[in-house]
């Protein structure tokens, strides 16, 4: 039978102290594959990471722009029982550990784990004492530390756009349960605001590109999940990041 996950696509952006643009989306595994992919530098993100660690914290904690948390708290609220109370999540790039702080805000109760390749961020994380565990990991090397079909949410927010698709997302639907979900966020490009005028990429100027709906579908249904069953949302300012 085909296996469900909810896919919440938001599309934003990465750089500067750019506005980021984001949606959201659910859908249904089906079957495996992947398409092309690119890498960054992996070497040079995780020494940016380690090295904006305060930064993130000081801006997550100034109240910035940022819409894709009110979005985990609407998604949140509209889960299953069963899934805040007892679903096993995954936080993949977790950074500081904001995602996972504001799962159990919403009342989520199970188990959780994090994940990121700063030791940094990792170290901030656990301050917040919500993660069950932490551990460092590249995601574009794959979840390998973790079973097949053993979570019941994936989450994963403000990274891909830094991350291998081709790699990444089989990885998400096949570390999730039958009917698991996965919350995460796309840098929308060839966006459009309300009147139908481009919003240029934010990201351009540090070669790092995301990905438009029409791609974003592609990719997910040929890493396994029936885009046909997700609820996309838009926004065109998901966060602010520090350069």
């Amino acid at each position: 039978a085909p296996r469900a996950a909810a896919a919440r696509a938001a599309a934003d952006g990465r750089g500067g102290t750019a506005r980021h643009g984001c949606g959201q989306g659910a859908c249904r595994r089906s079957g495996g594959g992947a398409g092309g992919h690119w890498h960054p530098h992996r070497p040079r993100v995780q020494l940016v990471h380690e090295k904006h660690c305060q930064v993130w914290r000081r801006l997550r904690h100034e109240g910035v722009d940022c819409t894709y948390y009110d979005w985990i708290a609407r998604s949140a609220r509209a889960a299953t029982d069963e899934l805040r109370g007892q679903g096993a999540v995954l936080d993949v790039a977790c950074g500081i550990g904001l995602p996972g702080h504001q799962l159990r805000l919403c009342g989520f109760e199970g188990h959780m784990s994090g994940t990121d390749l700063s030791v940094g961020m990792l170290a901030r994380a656990r301050e917040r004492r919500v993660y069950n565990r932490l551990f460092l990991a590249d995601a574009n090397a794959g979840l390998a530390a973790v079973e097949s079909e053993s979570l019941d949410l994936v989450l994963c927010v403000g990274a891909l756009e830094l991350l291998d698709h081709a790699i990444c997302l089989p990885e998400f639907a096949r570390v999730l349960k039958p009917k698991g979900e996965l919350w995460a966020s796309f840098q929308w490009e060839d966006a459009v605001d309300e009147s139908g005028a481009a919003i240029a990429s934010p990201t351009r100027h540090q070669n790092v590109a995301g990905v438009t709906l029409s791609e974003l579908a592609a990719k997910l249904e040929m890493s396994g999940f029936d885009f046909d069953t997700a609820h996309v949302e838009k926004s065109h300012c998901a966060f602010y990041t520090p350069s």
